[in-house]
């Protein structure tokens, strides 16, 4: 999906630019010298200026190196070309670029008064879709510490807590449940589970991303990888959650979701606005968008299930996620329809009616995902390498609290080349 959204659906070589940075020299501490009476009096002659003029001229040790950022189009140098190029496959969400996804942080005001030409939208704006809530870089290791810790202790108590449920370990089966599960209603117990997918789902990706993120910004750093070591080209994972209340299901999957692959999930329907084959604003163009993005979610996840060992059934991601694009449908037409009536109500109503849309939306559609989560056997991969609760004898009675001690690997040769790799076994 990646490589067809830029050779078939984008141009990158006349349409793309990311910043990049080259050092500059600049002149400081420039004082006024007179001008000499002679040279004043030619310049009098020449160009009939006063010989009270003055010029600047800089003065010892005025040179200092800065850098200076500007927008880089596709190169012409070779080592140049790689490095964009590089940077252009691997960048799934832009940052640095001028395509990036809304929900990925601006430009830092530093960097945007030192950039050629930019953008208008975030020169001019002073918040971004991601707002940083610290002003310094220790800040930001600081408070970067703390959520990675408190990312990493939420994973443990909600693996322990799935552990627990025969459902996590086999989806739906008639293994007997644990005391704490099997007086709840049936409809109650169906939501914990629902939460706990969405969750743990949501606390992995926010903790791997944080990792890579650190490690990053602060181990490789600047010195070696350049522009694409400094913090603010890293972002958070996730957008803002009051989308949801403003905007509900669609807001959800629009705005706060990860945004990894939005991208080439929007790149048809861009391509045929470009083109002239449907026009913006369009009822039809928006069904148009809301089909394209969620059938390729749909393939994208049907292909991760249809590579785990487990029984999980792919087909079930694209309908998951083709319900999602319908939700967003349905509630989109809703809010048209009744628009007299809900422009009277108050914001907070309004807000609160999005969200319940959307929980309930989810309730109705969620055991797709979730079943197919617990069949995947995906979650009988611990997801931290030590358990603090294990530890503290809170887990199951034979867990080890160190997870990742019983697995080893391999290398398995297979038929073909492409069979062929590092097996992980338990």
């Amino acid at each position: 999906m990646w490589i067809w959204t830029w050779l078939i659906f984008k141009r990158p070589q006349w349409d793309a630019k990311r910043v990049e940075r080259r050092r500059v020299r600049v002149i400081k501490d420039v004082k006024k010298v007179p001008i000499s009476e002679k040279t004043a009096s030619k310049e009098e002659e020449n160009s009939k200026k006063s010989a009270d003029d003055t010029n600047l001229l800089p003065s010892e040790n005025s040179n200092k190196e800065t850098y200076e950022y500007f927008w880089q189009s596709y190169p012409d140098d070779l080592r140049e070309r790689i490095s964009w190029v590089l940077d252009l496959l691997l960048n799934y969400r832009g940052p640095g670029w001028d395509w990036s996804v809304p929900i990925v942080r601006t430009l830092t005001p530093e960097t945007l008064s030192k950039l050629e030409n930019p953008p208008k939208d975030e020169a001019n704006s002073k918040n971004s879709s991601a707002p940083r809530k610290c002003n310094n870089s220790s800040c930001e290791i600081i408070r970067e510490i703390f959520l990675l810790i408190f990312c990493y202790l939420l994973l443990d108590v909600l693996w322990v807590l799935m552990m627990q449920d025969p459902y996590f370990k086999f989806g739906p089966t008639t293994y007997e449940l644990p005391s704490h599960l099997k007086n709840l209603n049936p409809y109650v117990l169906y939501l914990y589970r629902l939460t706990l997918t969405g969750t743990i789902i949501i606390t992995s990706m926010r903790t791997g991303y944080a990792i890579f993120n650190n490690f990053v910004i602060h181990v490789l750093g600047s010195k070696v990888l350049g522009l694409r070591g400094e913090p603010w080209y890293y972002n958070q994972v996730w957008g803002d959650f009051s989308n949801v209340f403003d905007r509900g299901l669609g807001g959800l999957w629009g705005n706060f979701w990860h945004q990894t692959f939005r991208n080439f999930f929007t790149a048809p329907t861009s391509y045929l606005l470009k083109k002239g084959y449907i026009k913006p604003g369009k009822f039809t163009t928006k069904l148009t968008g809301l089909a394209f993005a969620f059938i390729l979610s749909g393939l994208l996840h049907y292909a991760s299930m249809f590579t785990v060992f487990g029984d999980a059934y792919p087909s079930n991601e694209i309908l998951f996620f083709g319900l999602q694009g319908v939700g967003v449908a349905i509630q989109s037409s809703l809010s048209k329809a009744f628009s007299p009536l809900i422009v009277k109500l108050p914001a907070r109503i309004r807000q609160i009616g999005n969200f319940i849309f959307t929980l309930a939306w989810f309730y109705l559609t969620g055991w797709l995902e979730s079943d197919n989560v617990g069949r995947s056997g995906v979650l009988l991969i611990p997801l931290v390498p030590f358990s603090p609760l294990i530890y503290f004898g809170l887990g199951e009675p034979d867990a080890n609290w160190i997870c990742w001690e019983s697995f080893n690997y391999m290398w398995y040769t297979g038929k073909n080349w492409f069979d062929s790799g590092f097996f992980i076994y338990a």
